[in-house]
Parts: C-alpha cells; sequence; structure tokens
C-alpha cells in the first residue's frame, strides 16, 4: 500500500471545500487530504470509527496495535483496539487477511489486557467485541 497519498487521491474521491457545522465533520474532511503517513492516531481512529477509507485506515490501525495494543489514540488506553474491533463485520469478511493479522494479534495479547492501564469499563468492551469478532471465520485455520 502507497501511504504516500491521501485517501482521497486512493479512492479518486474529492470532497468539496465548504464550512462544515462539527468538529467531526472538518476532522474527517481534514485527514482525507492527508497522506497517509502522516495520519497521527487519533486521526486514524477518526476515521475508522466513521468508516471511512477503511481500506486504508485499519491496517495502519492494526501496525499501531502491534506497538501496543493498549495504545491511547485520542481518549483513553485501548480506544483504538476498541475501535477497531467495532468495525462493521462487512469489511471482515472482505479483509480476512487483516481479519487474521488482528486475530493473531489479540490471541497474543489477550491475557495481557488486564494488566495494561484500561479502565474496567473499556476491557469489558473490548472483550465484547473481541467475542463477536473472532467468529467471523469459524473454521479458521
Amino acid at each position: 500500500m502507497n501511504v504516500d497519498i491521501s485517501i482521497e487521491a486512493l479512492e479518486n474521491n474529492y470532497w468539496q471545500d465548504i464550512d462544515f457545522p462539527t468538529k467531526l465533520v472538518s476532522d474527517v474532511h481534514a485527514l482525507r487530504k492527508k497522506k497517509l503517513t502522516d495520519l497521527l492516531p487519533w486521526e486514524i481512529m477518526t476515521a475508522i470509527g466513521q468508516e471511512v477509507g477503511l481500506e486504508y485506515t485499519l491496517p495502519l490501525a492494526i501496525e499501531l496495535l502491534k506497538l501496543g495494543i493498549g495504545i491511547e489514540a485520542k481518549y483513553y488506553p485501548g480506544d483504538l483496539l476498541k475501535t477497531v474491533l467495532q468495525t462493521k463485520d462487512d469489511y471482515w469478511l472482505a479483509h480476512k487477511k487483516n481479519w487474521e493479522e488482528l486475530m493473531s494479534l489479540m490471541e497474543a495479547n489477550i491475557l495481557l489486557l488486564p494488566g495494561l492501564d484500561i479502565d474496567k469499563n473499556t476491557l469489558k468492551e473490548i472483550h465484547i467485541q473481541y467475542d463477536k469478532f473472532r467468529i467471523l471465520y469459524p473454521l479458521r485455520k
């Protein structure tokens, strides 16, 4: 994947500049214009949460999670992992390789999560999302 190009260039879908009513819309518009390599963790998380450029942002998020499964992208420890696990099933079913990569990462780290600085409610949500995530491909080889 070429990380020296923007989401809008990769998708060949350029949004017009207009006045945005919310910070979220403005942030999403701006991150679509940045090179993938310049996206900050919170921008990657925001894009994923808004289902923007998932084909490009999800692999970046997985690479960040490899550096630290409990990474705090913007709000709290574990926020990136929680957002990634909440991605709709359709994405994972169309991108089995990414599912397998995240599944391997989760299997290697699931027992370590309670020892990280992740609050109980977030940890509970991560486990709920993980339980849903891991059954997408029940016959995993």
